[in-house]
């Protein structure tokens, strides 16, 4: 356990109207006020006092955050959080939960255990026929790409233990233990590898069944007891050739490759870029092109984010041409289901 007296990010989110339920836990999800992100892609972590948006790339502390949302300078926050009793008390404690460091690809790594799982695992009727009817996918693109329903929890801890006996699960994203026994995080959804161009499976997205407030969502165990948060990987899909297409996500990706037949890279978000020009040099990838969902037209987060990339890119060498289609289609897997064949 540990005590802390500095401004309290929890509280002070509060003062600012920012919307959460407080769990106790040592990290909670709100929607970001900066990027009028609605996917609760803000994370507040009471432990460390800091919060950190993965849309915009905003981040601080309490102080930084009052301060940018009240229009006033950091002095200024402080004496007015600390006027208004926003310290937190020595009483007031967070347990501190140290994260496992990430094991490699391989071997046997990350890529064998994510692989075990899924073999130990089957797709459900209805996340066949979303896959189908929705995705333009087949049963053969389907079986390929190894996409599984996640299990229920009597299913999740058998699978858990026999994963347990042959790999080590320490350092893999999505498991951790409970009074010394390996659990797997749980969503209702179905998991999305997120494959290297070599078809390793660096880690795994949950397509989320109860898709209000957000689609998707990491396969980790942050904050959890010999636990480790999974990383914004790049997935590939399709890898060969001199050109690729950069879109949203995994699946995305997945459904624009098999639809095209091109190669395509799905970040997981369109700020998501760290890592993407050294892989690109070492897919020997001389041009790309960015295709983004058309609510760039109407969304400056997404906008600004598309600009970023093309100077990235254009920084290190690369070609990097827009697409634009009908924008009654939003993504281009929507674009191509829709409009070949």
């Amino acid at each position: 356990m540990a005590d802390f007296m500095e401004i309290s990010i929890i509280d002070t989110a509060a003062r600012c109207g920012i919307k959460f339920i407080d769990y106790g836990r040592a990290e909670m999800s709100v929607n970001c006020p900066f990027c009028n992100d609605r996917k609760r892609r803000m994370y507040l972590n009471a432990a460390k006092n800091l919060y950190y948006c993965h849309n915009c790339n905003e981040y601080g502390n309490a102080i930084t955050l009052y301060a940018k949302l009240t229009g006033i300078d950091n002095k200024e926050a402080y004496r007015e959080l600390t006027d208004g009793g926003i310290i937190r008390s020595a009483t007031i404690t967070h347990k501190q939960i140290t994260n496992v460091e990430r094991v490699p690809l391989h071997p046997p790594g990350r890529h064998a255990v994510y692989l075990g799982l899924l073999q130990s695992l089957d797709l459900s009727a209805q996340h066949r026929e979303n896959l189908i009817i929705n995705r333009g996918l087949d049963d053969v693109t389907i079986a390929k790409n190894l996409y599984r329903t996640v299990p229920g929890i009597a299913d999740a801890n058998r699978i858990t233990e026999e994963l347990a006996a042959r790999f080590p699960l320490t350092g893999v994203p999505g498991f951790y233990t409970k009074n010394s026994i390996w659990m797997m995080s749980l969503n209702k959804g179905f998991f999305i590898p997120v494959r290297a161009p070599d078809g390793l499976i660096q880690g795994l997205q949950i397509r989320l069944d109860d898709a209000k407030k957000r689609k998707y969502r990491w396969f980790s165990s942050n904050n959890m007891e010999n636990g480790t948060p999974a990383h914004s990987w790049i997935h590939t899909a399709n890898s060969g050739g001199d050109a690729v297409f950069i879109t949203e996500g995994a699946l995305k990706a997945d459904v624009a490759a098999h639809l095209s037949g091109d190669c395509f890279i799905g970040l997981s978000g369109a700020n998501c870029i760290n890592g993407l020009v050294p892989l690109l040099h070492d897919m020997s990838i001389t041009k790309v092109y960015e295709a983004f969902d058309m609510d760039k037209q109407a969304k400056p987060n997404v906008a600004t984010a598309a600009s970023k990339l093309h100077r990235k890119l254009a920084e290190a060498g690369i070609d990097c041409i827009p697409c634009e289609w009908d924008s009654n289609y939003k993504g281009i897997d929507d674009f191509l289901l829709n409009n070949m064949g």
